[in-house]
């Protein structure tokens, strides 16, 4: 979440040494975050080589070791912005889930489909893929079912459907406040705020961003990041502070976003 890549390296290759050959799960979390610190740290060709290695072990039982590695792969391409590999390892994870049985992970799979079919803008199939994700919530990372609905709402609110985009995200902050998560509300309410902006609800987005602080600035890995609804809602605002403010916030996070790849 710090963005630390390098300590956070060290530290996975650390729990590799130490975890026993058969802790499959725990080992192929390890190679989870090596391998994203690799990409931190500059290294994208190195991270994906070194999961490419681990899934070709032929040695290992088919199961949830494979599928966390494909999951892996889908986060490395993710955060590289490449969505034609995302995709391709986002349908390799999909099958490989269903084929197992293993719910959990192929609504993951799901997750990664929507938000790349989102980012491409072929709405109708992103919907699809990110339906089944929001209504199983008690199947999935509560998380991941919290970004799904974010992706869900975006793809209704493109799709010209408003009042359900707004339904939508409603429903998360409804359901988050029942189970008293406050760090995951904290980003409903964000994005809500972001979706109000984006239908003219301006006063909205306003007072949410009057109470927001932006401050630290954490490791950016999902589809939906709240630091830069504070900035759409400063430029929209179109005073020279705000703009200057706007200007500012960007700068800073460009510099984050940057050093960490």
């Amino acid at each position: 979440i710090k963005g630390e890549g390098d300590l956070a390296k060290r530290h996975a290759e650390q729990a590799l040494i130490r975890l026993p050959s058969d802790c499959l799960c725990e080992r192929a979390y390890a190679s989870l975050i090596k391998s994203v610190a690799m990409q931190m740290c500059g290294d994208t060709v190195g991270a994906r080589k070194f999961i490419y290695k681990l899934l070709a072990d032929n040695s290992v039982p088919l199961g949830i070791f494979q599928t966390r590695l494909h999951a892996t792969l889908c986060f490395i391409k993710w955060i590289d912005a490449d969505l034609p590999s995302l995709q391709l390892a986002a349908r390799q994870y999909f099958e490989l889930s269903e084929a197992l049985g293993l719910p959990e992970s192929l609504l993951f799979a799901r997750y990664f489909l929507g938000i790349a079919n989102y980012q491409e803008n072929e709405l109708s199939r992103a919907e699809t893929f990110l339906v089944p994700v929001v209504a199983e919530a008690k199947v999935v990372n509560l998380e991941y079912s919290t970004e799904s609905a974010f992706a869900l709402a975006s793809v209704y609110q493109a799709s010209g459907l408003a009042g359900k985009a707004r339904e939508t995200v409603e429903s998360v902050c409804k359901q988050l406040r029942i189970v008293n998560d406050i760090a995951l509300l904290q980003r409903a309410l964000a994005y809500q705020a972001d979706l109000a902006l984006r239908q003219g609800r301006m006063a909205e987005a306003v007072s949410w961003a009057q109470g927001f602080d932006p401050e630290p600035f954490p490791n950016m890995y999902l589809l939906y990041e709240p630091r830069m609804t504070l900035a759409r809602v400063l430029i929209a605002r179109g005073s020279a502070d705000s703009r200057m403010q706007a200007d500012s916030l960007l700068t800073r996070l460009e510099k984050f976003v940057a050093g960490i790849h």
